[in-house]
């Protein structure tokens, strides 16, 4: 028998599942699941069907950008944890695994941290996993126990091994699935910019208009390229070609804890260091310039990041540093990853490999197509797909719900399209 609870649950339901706008819930808890998250929230939030606020996961994990429209979002949706948990949501997202636990019954639904996936490395000698662990961190969030509905990247996402690891919950039609694509990736395919809007960005930046621009990027791991590449060899870059400005990014735990807390790193201060004392070169340790700093490049540099597939959107030539004891996870995507780029593994690879690229030109443009075809569906219009996606689904309260059927009809219709 239901408990009293429980009624007042179902009657909770049966009231805001028929009256009034659909109320969604955005949880944050680091920036990478921010920038995930940002386009369906703006979007969201200009359209009357919604009703939505945000939340942090917990206090310190996560502080809003200083840009007008980040502390303007601040401002005015969000609320605290505590009261969250209390309220009626018909939607909550998130990006990572969320111990959260909601008094009322809603839909969780989990979408992707990152564009990639099975781009870990192992160590070839050993056989030890190097990055993230061994475990598929996206596969392990959307088979959480409180998550009812994941939206995939891409349909190559559900292999066989992730389909097993859901096939209960699936058959329990407690929990569905639909392949939406990266809003995330929107931005990235429909920005245009024009000569004089570079510019202006670029002062924004304080990086010189006048020269081309080689964008550097890292993951933290051990067999990362800033962890291995060392200052000195991207400061002889910097020497070798002064006609190019260096602009280096990198994971945020290359200079931060988990909870976001500043750790200590000779890697940051010899960065900061050389920015001080090598005119083309650029520091840029905030997450929140990432986008800006993409949209300006005209060559990358980096490693196995999910950052490459971000780079094969913008489209430009790619030089992979490839750690000579490591190899990928997944043999397919390390395969889509150096077809697409340009490997090397010293900096006299680099050198030779850059000079080869400036002098015969990018031969690559294909390739980076199918690592963004694989990755990624439906590039650019993946927003406005989640959002017309909810509108339809409407207000359901998940699986406990009489609403819930509305949600599987919908996925099975979707499905059944493609």
């Amino acid at each position: 028998m239901k408990n009293l609870v429980e009624y007042l649950r179902d009657i909770d339901d049966l009231i805001f599942d028929n009256v009034g706008p659909i109320r969604v819930l955005f949880i944050i808890r680091n920036f990478i699941g921010y920038q995930c998250l940002l386009p369906i929230i703006k979007k969201t939030i200009v359209d009357n069907s919604f009703h939505i606020r945000l939340i942090t996961e917990h206090e310190g994990c996560f502080q809003f950008p200083d840009d007008s429209e980040s502390q303007r979002i601040r401002n005015k949706y969000f609320i605290n944890k505590h009261n969250a948990i209390n309220r009626k949501w018909h939607y909550v997202f998130l990006t990572d695994q969320s111990e959260l636990y909601f008094r009322r019954h809603t839909t969780v639904i989990n979408t992707g941290h990152g564009m990639a996936f099975g781009n870990a490395c192992i160590n070839k000698d050993v056989d030890k996993v190097i990055m993230g662990g061994g475990h598929d961190y996206q596969a392990e969030s959307a088979a959480a126990s409180n998550v009812s509905l994941c939206f995939f990247d891409t349909k190559e996402r559900l292999d066989c091994s992730m389909l097993q690891k859901l096939q209960i919950k699936i058959d329990s039609k407690k929990y569905d699935y639909l392949v939406t694509g990266s809003a995330k990736s929107d931005d990235l395919v429909n920005f245009k910019m024009s000569d004089y809007e570079k510019k202006i960005l670029l002062k924004k930046l304080y990086i010189n208009s006048e020269r081309k621009n080689v964008v550097i990027y890292s993951h933290w791991t051990k067999t990362s390229f800033l962890n291995n590449f060392q200052v000195s060899n991207i400061k002889s870059l910097c020497l070798k070609y002064p006609g190019y400005n260096f602009i280096t990014l990198g994971h945020q735990r290359l200079w931060k804890s988990y909870d976001g807390l500043n750790i200590k790193s000779q890697l940051f201060g010899g960065l900061e260091e050389l920015a001080e004392r090598v005119g083309n070169f650029y520091f840029i340790p905030m997450p929140e310039m990432t986008v800006s700093a993409i949209k300006i490049a005209d060559f990358f540099i980096g490693d196995n990041s999910s950052f490459f597939v971000e780079s094969c959107l913008i489209d430009k030539p790619i030089f992979l540093y490839n750690h000579q004891s490591s190899e990928f996870l997944n043999p397919k995507v390390g395969l889509l990853y150096k077809k697409a780029a340009v490997s090397f593994s010293t900096i006299n690879d680099l050198v030779d490999s850059f000079d080869e690229v400036i002098k015969n030109g990018d031969v690559l443009a294909k390739n980076r197509k199918k690592v963004v075809d694989f990755f990624l569906f439906q590039p650019g219009k993946v927003t406005d797909y989640i959002v017309r996606s909810l509108k339809i689904m409407g207000r359901s309260s998940g699986p406990k719900s009489k609403s819930w059927h509305r949600v599987l009809r919908y996925c099975a219709i979707e499905r059944g399209k493609s």
